[in-house]
């Protein structure tokens, strides 16, 4: 009854064993990843193998995208691409076959799980989404709660009750047309015009909820480190949560961070996680990678 999502990892096998074992000792009893299981680290292939090893679930990211055609890699900046184009190397066969296998979106218990912006986007940003499409995904997903990866942000939406078409089919041209503000082929640093802070969000201060202004019902808020509490889910209402990033972190805050939910106690509880960030920040510089993708684990 307890779900580790994570997401972002990055090829950081630091940071993700550190995690997985943050979730045995939680108690999670299955492990689900919203991709970008590659992109920026020192060891795709670790990352992989263990993975595979553990069994976990995983949707495909907008790395594993770039991995897996040219055409995509060419939107990516140049670091970002040489990380990609070195992974292509690294990686086994059977490595390559497992992230070929990848889905676009998982439902499980429930749950919607994809790497962008529901109800499967790859490359769209729930942070650059405006707030209203948002609230309106929420309304016509048949799941009332979906997880999403790609913003590296602990961030959640909460839609209350509204009257409306709540369990409509999904209109898969409104919830992600073309041009949707959002979309974005950079290589998801923060280093094309957004810093990955919550602050820019709106977000800083906030946990549990934020002013009556907000479209249709909707409440926004941001898991901190220094208010570690679960977030109680009314099952009335519906939720977006955003898990953060196993290896590659864009808060400010350098730990590893992933959420679990926990369906008996009906609760989504942060994780922040300890490791030696700085061994994977030197491993990072001695395979050849841009040294800016070492600096980011340190904080």
């Amino acid at each position: 009854m307890r779900t580790a999502v994570i997401t972002d990892i990055h090829a950081n096998i630091d940071a993700l064993d550190a995690v997985l074992a943050d979730c045995d000792s939680a108690g999670a009893t299955e492990v689900i990843a919203l991709g970008d299981l590659v992109g920026y680290g020192h060891d795709p292939e670790a990352v992989i193998q263990r993975l595979m090893e553990r069994k976990v679930l995983s949707v495909m990211g907008n790395h594993e995208m770039a991995l897996l055609e040219d055409s995509y890699l060419a939107s990516f900046n140049g670091e970002a691409a040489k990380a990609i184009r070195l992974h292509r190397e690294w990686l086994s066969k059977a490595s390559m076959d497992y992230i070929q296998s990848l889905p676009r979106v998982i439902v499980r218990h429930g749950a919607r799980f994809v790497h962008g912006l529901p109800p499967d986007s790859v490359i769209h940003y729930v942070s650059r989404t405006p707030e209203k499409r948002v609230s309106r995904i929420m309304e016509l997903l048949k799941e009332r709660i979906s997880f999403t990866g790609h913003t590296h942000l602990m961030s959640w939406f909460e839609r209350r009750p509204h009257g409306g078409v709540s369990g409509d089919p999904v209109n898969r041209e409104y919830l992600n047309p073309p041009g949707l503000a959002g979309h974005s082929h950079g290589d998801g640093s923060g280093d094309h015009g957004w810093q990955g802070r919550s602050d820019r969000l709106g977000l800083e201060g906030h946990r549990h909820g934020v002013s009556d202004d907000e479209p249709d019902g909707l409440k926004r808020g941001a898991f901190q480190p220094e208010h570690l509490s679960p977030l109680q889910l009314d099952g009335m209402c519906r939720y977006l949560i955003s898990a953060g990033s196993v290896g590659q972190p864009r808060d400010g805050v350098w730990h590893a961070k992933y959420v679990i939910w926990d369906r008996e106690k009906r609760c989504i509880e942060p994780r922040y996680v300890v490791y030696d960030n700085r061994q994977a920040a030197r491993k990072i510089e001695k395979r050849g990678l841009p040294k800016r993708f070492s600096s980011k684990l340190l904080g």
